[in-house]
Order: C-alpha cells, then sequence, then structure tokens
C-alpha cells in the first residue's frame, strides 16, 4: 500500500526543514484520513489521498521549531555514548 501513496504523492511539495517530514505526512494521511475509510478500488483510494493533497495544500502551515537546540544535541550526545558504551 505505501508503494500507491507514494506513487500517487509524488506531486507533493515537501518543502519543510525536519528531516522525516514524508513520515509526518503520511502519519497525517494515515490517521486524519486513510485509517477509518473504506475504499472499494484503488481508484477510491487515490481519490481520497489527492482530496487530502488538496486541502492541506489548500490551507498550508509553515513549520516552526520549537526545541532548544542544546537539548537536541545532549540528547544526540546521550545516545551516542548509549550506542558506544559496552552492554
Amino acid at each position: 500500500m505505501i508503494r500507491i501513496i507514494i506513487r500517487i504523492c509524488t506531486h507533493v511539495l515537501l518543502d519543510w526543514p525536519p528531516p522525516d517530514h514524508p513520515g509526518i505526512f503520511f502519519a497525517k494521511l494515515t490517521t486524519r484520513r486513510l485509517k477509518r475509510g473504506v475504499f472499494t478500488s484503488v481508484a477510491d483510494l487515490k481519490a481520497a489521498i489527492n482530496r487530502f493533497v488538496e486541502g492541506t495544500n489548500s490551507h498550508p502551515k509553515p513549520f516552526v521549531w520549537t526545541a532548544d537546540p542544546k537539548r537536541v544535541l545532549a540528547a544526540v550526545k546521550r545516545g551516542k555514548q548509549a550506542l558506544e558504551s559496552p552492554h
């Protein structure tokens, strides 16, 4: 199913800073449109995805980074130390 979605949504402009924005987009698509939907054909699925994309693009919201850079870097350092330490 993911292959279909990626092929359909290639025209979406992903121009935000987060490195995992495609993951965020597909999570929103899944929870807001596809999770409880009933699709009897691939055409129905495509139409639902296109409606979601059109709605998202018609009311774009800029991404605002709110995390403190010092806390992010500290978390990265802790993660690196945990991965490098012998268990």
